[in-house]
């Protein structure tokens, strides 16, 4: 289990459609990130698939769903996709903690949710500190409440378990399947 502090106030918040793998797009960059995770909310042939918010603009409405974004670029907050003008924002995978207690997957997915599988997320700890939360084999029962233990206030899952990436500073982490 691994919790992901991120130690500063964020600079610049994107959502961004690569249409290529994580490490490509990240070494044709000049204005690398520090930190760039994936949140496989995209299909097989680059199309968003959660309700997203890009630059101030819905690129995807999907309806409904918890998630995360920025009203200015900046500043993260968790809500719904209608909740406000967001700038950018994207539905989770659910929000699997909101307001400290983990929640029940709202649908069936018998691969997704059930199988022991390597997850990452985002969210928000209980003193307002925003992290990547990340473990391995856990179903996503588990995995939810294994981050209300660790503190979680607000989380997101970010993928179905097999395309978990995640460069911290420079370095990755955890690259996807």
């Amino acid at each position: 289990m691994s919790v992901y502090k991120i130690p500063r106030k964020i600079k610049r918040f994107e959502i961004f459609q690569p249409k290529t793998t994580l490490k490509k797009w990240y070494s044709k960059q000049t204005d690398k990130p520090d930190i760039l995770f994936n949140a496989s909310l995209y299909t097989s042939t680059y199309k968003p698939c959660g309700t997203i918010w890009n630059d101030g603009v819905v690129v995807s409405n999907q309806g409904k769903g918890f998630g995360f974004g920025t009203v200015d670029g900046k500043n993260v907050e968790f809500g719904q996709p209608w909740d406000k003008q967001w700038y950018d924002y994207l539905t989770g995978y659910y929000g699997l903690v909101q307001n400290g207690k983990a929640i029940d997957p709202p649908w069936k997915d018998g691969y997704v949710f059930d199988k022991a599988l390597n997850r990452i997320a985002f969210g928000q700890l209980k003193d307002g500190t925003l992290a990547v939360f990340c473990e391995n084999s856990k179903t996503i029962k588990t995995f939810a409440s294994d981050a209300v233990s660790q503190g979680f206030d607000f989380l997101c899952n970010l993928d179905g378990g097999g395309s978990r990436a995640l460069l911290w500073h420079g370095k990755w982490v955890y690259t996807s399947s």
